[in-house]
Parts: C-alpha cells; sequence; structure tokens
C-alpha cells in the first residue's frame, strides 16, 4: 500500500467533513471572547480561560483526528518524531478543524513553528488598546497543547506573532517539555 502525503490526507478529511459557514463561526467566537471579557476582571484572566476551555477541546478533537485520518489514509504511520508531529499539526489538523495548512519552519527534536498566513479566528477583528494584553486567538494554544497532552506528549504552545495585533502572519511557538510514560499515575496506584 503506497504512503499518501500528508497534505493530500488533509484534504481528504477536509473534504468528507461537515462544514460551518466561517463567518457564523468567526462571529460566535467573537462572541465568547466578548463574554469572557465581561465576566473575568482583566485580559490575563481571559487569556487563561481561553487556554483552558482550549485544552478541554483539543482533549476531544484528537480523538476524531486519529479516527478520520486512519480512515482516510489507512498506511499513514504514527509519528514517531515531534517534527512528524508538526507536519501532521499543520497539513492535516489545521486543515481538517480550521480549513486552512500553515507552514511549519524551525524544527529540532523538541521544537517547531507553525506560520500561519490567515487564522479564521482573527478575520474581522481588531484588538483596541484597552485589551492590549488580550491573546484573542489563545484558545488555539490550548487546543494544541490537550491534543498532544492526550497522545503523551506534554507541550508549551506560545504566540511569536498574531495577525490581529498588526503582524502580517500568525506564528505559534510548540516546544515539548516531556514525553509522558505509560501507566497509571500516581494518585491511582494502590495503596
Amino acid at each position: 500500500m503506497s504512503k499518501v502525503p500528508l497534505s493530500r490526507t488533509g484534504d481528504i478529511v477536509w473534504s468528507r467533513t461537515s462544514k460551518t459557514n466561517s463567518e457564523l463561526f468567526t462571529l460566535t467566537y467573537g462572541v465568547l471572547v466578548a463574554q469572557l471579557l465581561r465576566d473575568f476582571e482583566g485580559v490575563e484572566e481571559v487569556n487563561r480561560e481561553l487556554r483552558r476551555m482550549g485544552r478541554n477541546i483539543g482533549v476531544r478533537l484528537i480523538d476524531e483526528y486519529l479516527s478520520k485520518v486512519s480512515l482516510a489514509s489507512p498506511s499513514t504511520p504514527p509519528c514517531t518524531a515531534f517534527r512528524q508531529t508538526g507536519d501532521s499539526i499543520a497539513k492535516v489538523a489545521f486543515k481538517m478543524f480550521l480549513g486552512i495548512t500553515c507552514d511549519i519552519t524551525h524544527t529540532t527534536d523538541k521544537k517547531f513553528v507553525l506560520t500561519l498566513t490567515e487564522n479564521p479566528l482573527s478575520t474581522f477583528v481588531e484588538v483596541p488598546p484597552s485589551r492590549e494584553g488580550l491573546s484573542y486567538a489563545e484558545i488555539l494554544n490550548g487546543v494544541i497543547e490537550g491534543a498532544l497532552g492526550a497522545v503523551s506528549l506534554r507541550v508549551k504552545s506560545k504566540f511569536m506573532k498574531q495577525i490581529e495585533r498588526g503582524d502580517d502572519v500568525t506564528e505559534i511557538v510548540v516546544e515539548m517539555i516531556e514525553r509522558i510514560k505509560d501507566g497509571v499515575g500516581e494518585g491511582y496506584k494502590d495503596e
């Protein structure tokens, strides 16, 4: 069986996925962020909440990702290196869930940078000076951390550049902290 390139796998999965109107998605996310700004004291608290929400979403999305990729391309082997993980996120996961692909650069065994020339979450967005510290699309960092954590990779994801802050691209740095060992955690062992 021949191996399907990741970009083709992303296209296959995208074509088989039910779609939502992108403007509706963007505006709904905007309403969520606006509500969080009303509910929390400051932008740092909003950023933490967006990241927390993203982690919860990521834990659930990884199951859908794994099942759909295995159906679309059964010959695709599991990622054995962190670079492969970055390629899968850039070419398949972003295509599958946001309809875009991104470039991956500065790859090492412990780090990669995802560069998005467009960020669907940031369409129509201008962060006002009064909300300067707001990381509007912070939910993406949480999704990456949650999804990779669910497959035993503890990572830290952070923005280097953001379109909604006036940068020409969005850059997300993903750094591996550790591979989580298989087994039962300390809290679950019999005494």
